[in-house]
């Protein structure tokens, strides 16, 4: 048998120009190439840089993206996050009724200050009032633990040693229509200082002896 060598020879040649057409005939696919990233592209040749988590920066210049909570305020801050994830926690006092309220706060991390804690205690009474509202000094303010309404507190001795209560709003005190012993009737509001020691009240009486009539009250805290 009589072997063509140049005819061999056209065929190979033939060949490996095709393989080699087709082989750059194949264009590079970009994308994440991190199978352990979320928005892994198993179809991707050449990463891009937009893996979730990807801290190098890829191969294709793109800018890495770190989830996490971005504020500097936040119990988990991470500093090495860029996008913020929504994940932030804030912990302080979510009662709204306590004194030291953050409305910012996600977690209550139990540090809340009951509002009515500074009305609380033993205080000394003056008063410009006259006898029929002459008012028991000193007086226990209190808090009633059984009581779910966390703006109330009680007097037990307010008037002729007949007990009263009161409704509490951050610094301010509130007397509610109330009646003593069936012949007084009285209401009163006011507010406590800065220094939380002093608690000042304007009361309005009346009785069946003495018609209607006003009066100041000075509390100070012993």
């Amino acid at each position: 048998m009589i072997f063509n060598f140049k005819h061999i020879l056209s065929i190979a040649t033939i060949f490996i120009v095709a393989v080699t057409l087709s082989t750059s005939c194949k264009k590079d696919v970009k994308g994440c190439t991190d199978p352990k990233s979320s928005n892994y592209n198993p179809n991707a040749t050449m990463t891009d840089g937009s893996c979730d988590n990807d801290t190098t920066g890829g191969g294709g210049g793109g800018i890495g993206i770190i989830t996490g909570c971005t504020n500097p305020n936040a119990d988990n801050y991470n500093p090495l996050a860029t996008q913020d994830d929504g994940s932030c926690v804030f912990s302080g006092c979510t009662d709204p009724t306590a004194d030291n309220y953050d409305p910012n706060a996600t977690t209550d991390n139990g540090t809340c200050i009951d509002m009515r804690e500074k009305f609380t205690g033993t205080w000394d009474v003056t008063t410009d009032c006259g006898f029929i509202f002459a008012l028991d000094s000193p007086q226990e303010i209190f808090i009633d633990s059984q009581d779910p309404d966390k703006t109330v507190v009680y007097i037990s001795s307010f008037l002729f040693g007949t007990p009263a209560y009161a409704v509490i709003d951050k610094f301010n005190i509130e007397f509610p229509d109330q009646n003593i012993q069936g012949f007084i009737d009285f209401v009163g509001s006011g507010s406590i200082n800065a220094a939380k020691d002093k608690i000042t009240i304007e009361f309005t009486y009346s009785s069946q002896f003495g018609g209607t009539q006003t009066c100041t009250a000075e509390y100070t805290k012993q």
